[in-house]
């Protein structure tokens, strides 16, 4: 029996190892990020994200601090893996699809953008009105100059038409 509470022991103690390690870079990264040091945050959130890849906040924060600096591929790379641990979060289908626009993978930028106001993006009027125009764009890019027309209107009305209207 001595055994297993020696393993157990390890396994504990390594746990507490791990979360000491991410429990300080989550806090660095946040710390550079606040002093606008962004490479440095970069750098620790990718290294956090490393130890706890499930943190969601973390995927967060890269992805917006790529969008920031233009780095698109990097940011939908972030954007996805948060979509897939929180995946009815409007926000961050909203990012992901941005980040798509800009690296024209249209058909996958609709269905986000289209997923984010679905979803709802309650509380970011500046977001919220960031994908009504891309999906605009998009709707005008296929072809459907009146879906993007009731859009734009809608947006412009304060009533968003609804993504299913549109198709």
């Amino acid at each position: 029996m001595s055994g297993l509470v020696a393993v157990a022991g390890c396994v504990l103690a390594a746990a507490v190892s791990v979360a000491q390690p991410f429990d300080k870079l989550a806090a660095d990264a946040g710390k550079a990020r606040d002093e606008n040091r962004v490479d440095d945050a970069i750098a620790l959130y990718r290294k956090a994200l490393g130890v706890r890849p499930a943190w969601a906040e973390g995927w967060w924060e890269a992805g917006v601090l790529h969008y920031d600096r233009d780095q698109y591929p990097e940011c939908a790379v972030a954007f996805e893996k948060l979509v897939a641990l929180q995946p009815k979060a409007g926000p961050a289908h909203a990012f992901l699809g941005l980040c798509q626009f800009k690296l024209k993978q249209y058909a996958k930028s609709f269905e986000h953008l289209n997923a984010s106001r679905e979803l709802g993006l309650a509380g970011s009027e500046h977001l919220s009105e960031v994908v009504f125009y891309h999906n605009a764009i998009l709707l005008n890019r296929d072809g459907n100059f009146e879906g993007a027309l009731r859009l734009l209107g809608g947006a412009a009305r304060g009533k968003a038409a609804s993504p299913k209207v549109l198709l």
